[in-house]
């Protein structure tokens, strides 16, 4: 008797240390998964007035576009992470601007890309986007922006966001070549 009660203790002891064990494994996001996309884009040019723009999404510097540059303005807003991004290099005809957005840990990565259906034109254009993604947390994060028309051996689009203390801001890229201009040319 003493020998059966002492295997259903052991089997009672081991079924919670495996099911401890199993709730212990979960590396899941608490907030749930980040996803996202491109919400809006302009036309070849980009919008007529980004400091327009960039007023609704709370930016209180003044802004002239500089045409060697490609720019990055966020804002943390509740969960969500919105990107204003001003010249955009892609082909003059993309169809629509796509964004694939990955979240690991404390890194996202945005692959910007266009169309792959579209009839490509034989130019390329500077465009401005809007990115949103959703279950961001106010921590800090390393954001890399791939970009379909800037070379590996650019500067690439690589910053430390730390959405806790500075849940605004902005930077910019020299981009110094077709489609952009040639030292602010």
């Amino acid at each position: 008797m003493k020998k059966n009660n002492l295997i259903i203790v052991a089997v009672i002891v081991f079924s919670a240390l495996f099911l401890f064990t199993l709730s212990g494994c979960d590396s899941s996001d608490p907030a749930g998964e980040s996803t996202g996309g491109v919400t809006a884009f302009s036309d070849c040019g980009g919008y007529p007035d980004p400091g327009m723009l960039l007023k609704a999404f709370n930016f209180d510097g003044d802004f002239e576009r500089e045409c060697d540059k490609t720019y990055l303005f966020y804002e943390l807003r509740g969960n969500k992470l919105l990107l204003k991004r001003l010249n955009c290099g892609f082909n003059c005809c993309p169809g629509t601007l796509l964004a694939d957005i990955t979240v690991s840990g404390n890194v996202i990565n945005i692959v910007e890309k266009e169309d792959d259906g579209a009839m490509k034109c034989h130019c390329n254009c500077l465009f401005d986007m809007e990115i949103e993604i959703e279950n961001v947390s106010p921590m800090t994060y390393t954001l890399k922006i791939s970009e379909p028309l800037a070379p590996e051996t650019n500067d690439p689009i690589e910053i430390t966001l730390n959405l806790a203390t500075a849940p605004t801001g902005s930077a910019e890229f020299y981009r110094g070549y077709y489609p952009w201009c040639e030292d602010g040319e």
